[in-house]
């Protein structure tokens, strides 16, 4: 197990991030002389930052940078290239190579809960990177058919570069499964999917975390379907961000520390 390293989080804002609270607390409790920082920066001053990040032995990437630190990169795997979406920048002998660990957020959740999307027809809210991530997890995986719903259809064709979704303003169809790809939701504020009557045997995903039940969830809930909160998605990136960086994976504690987080934060 490696330490002496510090590591964290940039993106503008990052206030609303449990991350430092988590990462942190772990470090502690495995006795690693690292610390996690969470670093607010605007998009004006991010060529700066990338230039002297070298301090940094690794770093997690938020809105609204998950695209724009793609120039600054020596290399990308190969999830992050097809997505075109980075969320983890690891400094490897000098050189800065992007990963896309929500894809396996995403894959560790459904896992977690016992869900297939063989054949199961979706719906996806957004057309950012992690609307693109989930996109390609449901192509990888044999979803039945996707759409994607978008007040902007003319930029998400622009930025959607799939064969196989077809993108829309309005949801006209019933679906399988339902994902919110959108920050809509955040804090227990809005429903992408207000207009919805789900049914018992639908899914809903919520890429969201604060709440842990959004409104969409919540109404997901009770109608008696299945779901995944961003939590769950939020654990599995960040479980796969500890593998690639350190070489752990402390399951029970990351689930821990974060669920107390959430708890935290509510109540500030």
């Amino acid at each position: 197990m490696s330490g002496d390293s510090i590591v964290g989080l940039i993106g503008h804002p990052v206030s609303h991030s449990i991350g430092q609270i988590v990462y942190n607390r772990i470090f502690q409790d495995l006795g690693m002389d690292s610390v996690y920082l969470a670093m607010d920066v605007h998009r004006d001053i991010l060529p700066l930052f990338m230039i002297r990040s070298g301090f940094l032995r690794a770093f997690n990437v938020t809105i609204p940078h998950k695209v724009s630190v793609i120039p600054f990169l020596d290399s990308m795997d190969p999830i992050a290239t097809e997505t075109h979406s980075v969320n983890l920048v690891v400094r490897i002998d000098g050189a800065m190579k992007g990963y896309n660990t929500d894809y396996f957020g995403i894959e560790y959740a459904l896992k977690a809960k016992g869900i297939d999307v063989r054949g199961k027809r979706a719906v996806v809210a957004g057309s950012g990177g992690i609307a693109r991530t989930a996109i390609r997890y449901l192509l990888d995986h044999g979803a039945g058919g996707i759409d994607v719903l978008t007040r902007d259809v003319r930029r998400a064709q622009e930025n959607l570069a799939f064969s196989g979704i077809n993108i829309c303003d309005h949801i006209n169809s019933e679906y399988d499964m339902y994902i919110n790809c959108t920050p809509i939701g955040t804090f227990g504020e809005g429903d992408p999917f207000s207009t919805v009557r789900f049914e018992s045997d639908s899914i809903g995903i919520d890429l969201v975390y604060n709440p842990m039940r959004t409104p969409f969830l919540m109404r997901m809930e009770n109608a008696g379907g299945k779901i995944v909160s961003g939590i769950d998605i939020f654990i599995g990136q960040g479980l796969r961000t500890l593998e690639l960086v350190f070489g752990i994976s402390p399951e029970e504690m990351f689930r821990k520390y974060a669920l107390e987080a959430l708890d935290e934060i509510r109540k500030i």
